[in-house]
């Protein structure tokens, strides 16, 4: 006990600052952060600028374990006391924030939605991020990610609902919906792998995911789109079109449309698109590796969520032109 008060004494001397700050930096703590850590970014923000230290008073004092995860208000002013105090207060859960990312949502669309809440400052800076320097980032702790193709990482945020905090570097937040992808879509790929490879499966699922109003459908339309590969159609899916084209929301195409130049244009190239289209859920993923069989080619939208089928081009035609005339009534 001498020795530690000792020991106390001593550091809170040695490192006693003027408790209140003229000038203060934003500093976020991750949920669940260590405190090697904490100190490792205190320093590195340059709140602090002996990180051992701070680590022997957190454990001396018997504050590992204690700070909150959040958005604080920090400055190189304040002693280690104040710095622990502020990083312990519950008004830093207020800067915690939730968001909510549906299925089907782009990375664009991802990224405004992180920048709506204040989460991130600028969504354009986060989407290149997130397809040019993500997965160089985060493929030592990701191991999944050494087999997708490409930089760009859209379609592998999985849709769900996180907290994050505000201001939380670009690389944490990234390093959350992968962490999720793997929880939630790597052990249906362990379970039922597909010869398409994970990239591919992955690519078809987002757009079963965009055609698909309802679930129950979803084995059906992936049937359809491995029947079209299998036969080299093309694919002729709208939603790829759309996304092709900036527009991912865009319900309905035109015959120019159709013909956007863009790789993601399924109606005038074979074959699946570069990468997903979108993030899609659990039950996209799992129709598109466990198909339904099927001999249909052909579906058509009947305007109230639902499809009607054919393995015939002329029946597929028919039922578009019914649906149309159904609808203009």
């Amino acid at each position: 006990m001498r020795l530690k008060g000792f020991i106390g004494l001593g550091i809170t001397l040695l490192l006693a600052l003027n408790v209140w700050a003229v000038d203060t930096v934003k500093f976020s703590v991750p949920k669940g952060a260590s405190t090697i850590y904490v100190a490792e970014q205190l320093e590195a923000q340059g709140i602090i600028k002996y990180p051992t230290l701070f680590r022997i008073y957190m454990r001396v004092f018997r504050h590992d374990g204690t700070l909150r995860s959040g958005t604080f208000e920090l400055s190189p002013e304040y002693s280690y006391g104040r710095i622990v105090q502020v990083l312990q207060e519950k008004e830093g859960a207020a800067n915690l924030v939730s968001i909510t990312v549906p299925e089907g949502y782009t990375l664009r669309e991802i990224a405004q939605t992180l920048a709506s809440a204040n989460v991130i400052e600028d969504a354009d800076s986060f989407y290149q991020y997130a397809i040019t320097t993500a997965k160089a980032d985060l493929i030592g702790t990701h191991g999944f990610l050494e087999q997708v193709p490409t930089t760009n990482l859209e379609g592998y945020f999985f849709p769900e609902t996180y907290t994050f905090a505000q201001g939380v570097p670009h690389k944490q937040i990234v390093d959350k919906f992968l962490a999720q992808f793997e929880a939630n879509i790597l052990p249906i790929w362990q379970n039922h792998p597909h010869k398409m490879g994970l990239h591919n499966a992955m690519t078809l699922a987002s757009i079963v995911e965009k055609e698909s109003y309802d679930v129950d459908e979803m084995p059906l339309i992936a049937g359809v789109f491995h029947n079209r590969l299998r036969k080299r159609m093309q694919l002729g899916s709208c939603p790829t079109v759309g996304y092709g084209m900036g527009q991912p929301r865009k319900l309905v195409l035109t015959y120019d449309d159709l013909k956007y130049p863009s790789p993601y244009n399924t109606y005038i190239h074979r074959g699946l698109p570069p990468t997903p289209i979108a993030s899609m859920g659990k039950k996209a993923f799992m129709a598109t590796v466990q198909p339904k069989k099927t001999d249909y080619l052909y579906f058509v939208s009947k305007g109230d969520g639902n499809h009607e089928f054919n393995d015939s081009y002329n029946d597929h035609l028919n039922d578009q032109q019914k649906i149309l005339t159904r609808q203009k009534k």
